[in-house]
Order: structure tokens, then C-alpha cells, then sequence
């Protein structure tokens, strides 16, 4: 709405608004103007990151964190608790052929269930105590 009224209330218009709108008009181009200068700095800081990737996979040091993510070994996991597909599958409360997709990297655990199978890598042994499993 407020660049609808600024298109319609150009400066040729401004001697027939009266004083409360040529204010209303002055906060509205305010606001736009705070706006537009909080979206260049969001854009400028997506442009440094993406620059300090792209310096990153040329092998440049650039300081930034980098969080490496390693793929689960879903069937080491089961197989360092002694349970079978079946028992692992309900312990952990996806379906047989899910977990069967897991192992054979057809698909890749996500949300819940990715963050119980990184804590069964760190912990098996108490997790599947605290899982009753």
C-alpha cells in the first residue's frame, strides 16, 4: 500500500495533500527507506557468506566454521547393539523396510529419527536402556 500512495501522491501532487497527509506521507517513505536498507544488509551478509564459501572450496583459509556431516552407519549401529533388523526397527519406531532403506543408503533418515540414531552412535548402550527397548 504505501508505494501504491507514493506512486499516486508523486512530488507534483504534494501541494494538494494537506499537512497531516504530507506527514503521513513522510513516514510512510521513512519506513520504506528503513526497510530497504535493513534488506541491503541482509542481502550484503548472504553475499559474504556465499563469497566465504566459495573461498572455502578453493582451499582459501577463510575462518569460517565448518560443520562437516558424516553419514550414519545405521547397520554398524544395529549391528554393535546384537538386534536384529526387526528389534532395531521398533526400538527406534520406523517400519521394517524403512530401516532396510537406511542400511542400504536407498534413503536417509531425517528430523526425529536422524537425531535418535546420532545418539545411539554417541551412546547405544543407555539409549536403548532409556528407549526400553
Amino acid at each position: 500500500m504505501p508505494l501504491f500512495l507514493l506512486t499516486v501522491y508523486g512530488k507534483s501532487q504534494q501541494e494538494n495533500l494537506s499537512k497531516a497527509d504530507r506527514n503521513a506521507m513522510k513516514q510512510l517513505v521513512s519506513l520504506l527507506e528503513m526497510r530497504m536498507e535493513k534488506m541491503k544488509s541482509v542481502a550484503k551478509s548472504i553475499i559474504q557468506g556465499l563469497e566465504e564459501a566459495l573461498a572455502y572450496t578453493k582451499g582459501e583459509n577463510t575462518g569460517a566454521i565448518v560443520h562437516e556431516v558424516t553419514p550414519l552407519d545405521i547397520k554398524g549401529i544395529r549391528q554393535q547393539l546384537d538386534m536384529t533388523q526387526e528389534e532395531f526397527a521398533q526400538a527406534v519406531g520406523v517400519k521394517l523396510p524403512t530401516l532396510r532403506h537406511w542400511e542400504r543408503g536407498d534413503r536417509k533418515p531425517n528430523g526425529p529419527a536422524r537425531v535418535l540414531l546420532n545418539l545411539l552412535a554417541r551412546e547405544p548402550k543407555q539409549i536403548v536402556a532409556m528407549l526400553g527397548a
